[in-house]
């Protein structure tokens, strides 16, 4: 597909998003029977764990790979002569 075709694609689908929390009357008017507000913030409020968890997570295997790099070299062995 051309990338000016998926350009404009993504541009749209920006847009459908913007408008689908600016004008929340417009979802309505569809048959919606939602706040898109009040939907939007109690998945953020239900995300919100889990994204602790995971940078948790995170930062404890790029700590834990520091003290074992850390550890190798001290112990006069390089990660290059591996």
């Amino acid at each position: 597909m051309n990338p000016i075709i998926k350009l404009i694609v993504g541009i749209l689908i920006t847009l459908a998003g913007i408008a689908w929390y600016i004008f929340p009357e417009a979802i309505t008017s569809l048959g919606f029977s939602i706040d898109p507000i009040n939907s939007l913030k109690m998945i953020i409020s239900g995300v919100v764990g889990l994204a602790l968890i995971i940078i948790g997570v995170l930062l404890i295997w790029i700590e834990a790979e520091e003290i074992r790099e850390g550890s190798l070299s001290s112990s006069g062995e390089s990660k290059e002569e591996k």
